[in-house]
């Protein structure tokens, strides 16, 4: 995260001298630097090329893994069998990467709809990026409250900062709600990731591992698909809007929930007595 930062930061100062397809050359370059420093590389020859590309090597495996339909099928069988609480955390991984990719992705879209320019843009993802970097901390912090409260609190905060996205702002106030959006997502990150592996058995932490990669990925891959939907429909600020009436709905009915659920558990406590 602090690698973001600080290249989004030296980005914006580039751009001002750079027109911005000659930036992406840099990744070339830095990718060649890399590799000459890397000292541990061994030497390709004839062999270890074949031996690459046989039947039974690792880059044929992995590529025979990623088409095929077995790991897929594996994974729904280990969900099915896994515990309904691990399902339930599942949820709140997919909002997540939902609500961070339609961030991610689209506010710097409404920047360029503004005419903002390509550094402020830059400063702009330097800034939502900035939370990240301590956000670690917020697991021993959030120790003190209920995980799931805390997080449901976090969704109410960041269903009115989606839904301000529907104005028409100036450079600082995009500035605000973006990092104010920011915060909310890293406080609640490593919150889903500490629910996810509290609701799930150890011994399968290979296969829970990879569960929440494909919740995540499929979150990402269905949040910007759904979100570019509302946006052809209805515009991108009032995309903006409904999700955030609808981050506040959700959020709203599960506390609502929540807190009806502990009353009657109040109550059968009280008749017992």
């Amino acid at each position: 995260h602090i690698a973001w930062v600080i290249g989004a930061i030296i980005t914006s100062f580039l751009v001002k001298f750079l027109a911005l397809p000659y930036l992406f050359l840099f990744i070339g370059l830095f990718s060649i630097l890399s590799l000459i420093t890397d000292q541990k590389i061994p030497l390709l020859d004839k062999e270890k090329v074949k031996k690459l590309f046989s039947k039974k090597s690792f880059l044929k495996q992995t590529i025979k893994k990623i088409f095929s339909k077995k790991p897929i099928k594996e994974a729904i069988v280990f969900v099915k069998e896994s515990p309904r609480r691990f399902i339930y955390t599942l949820w709140y991984e997919g909002l997540y990467n939902i609500l961070e990719y339609i961030g991610f992705l689209f506010i710097p879209l409404i920047a360029i709809r503004n005419s903002f320019s390509l550094s402020q843009i830059a400063l702009i993802f330097a800034l939502m990026k900035l939370p990240y970097v301590t956000n670690f901390f917020v697991v021993s912090f959030s120790e003190k409250f209920n995980k799931k409260l805390f997080v449901a609190v976090v969704l109410i905060f960041l269903s009115f900062l989606y839904g301000m996205l529907w104005f028409e702002m100036s450079f600082g106030s995009i500035l605000i709600v973006s990092f104010g959006i920011a915060i909310g997502l890293s406080l609640i990150r490593p919150l889903v990731s500490a629910l996810i592996s509290e609701s799930s058995v150890k011994e399968n932490a290979g296969s829970i591992t990879g569960i929440q990669q494909f919740v995540w990925q499929f979150g990402k891959m269905g949040g910007s698909l759904w979100f570019g939907i509302l946006s052809a429909l209805f515009g991108m600020y009032s995309a903006f809007f409904l999700v955030g009436l609808s981050l506040f709905v959700l959020a709203t009915w599960w506390l609502a929930k929540r807190f009806k659920r502990n009353k009657a558990i109040q109550k059968r406590i009280l008749n017992n007595k």
